[in-house]
């Protein structure tokens, strides 16, 4: 139970920290602010995909 109180402590810290710095669309969605080079899109998949891909290649 402990551990999970602990788990619980973290991951409720970690949101509270997300939602002080994270950045709105006017719609209310998240925005995206990560580039990388070569790919012109924030799609958060796409970029996750490229990412994944780089550490796959390096």
């Amino acid at each position: 139970m402990k551990k999970n109180d602990a788990k619980i402590e973290g991951i409720t810290t970690d949101m509270e920290h997300f939602k002080a710095r994270v950045q709105l669309n006017s719609d209310g969605s998240y925005r995206n602010p990560v580039k990388l080079d070569g790919l012109e899109t924030s799609d958060p998949k796409l970029i996750g995909k490229q990412l994944n891909h780089i550490a796959a290649t390096v």
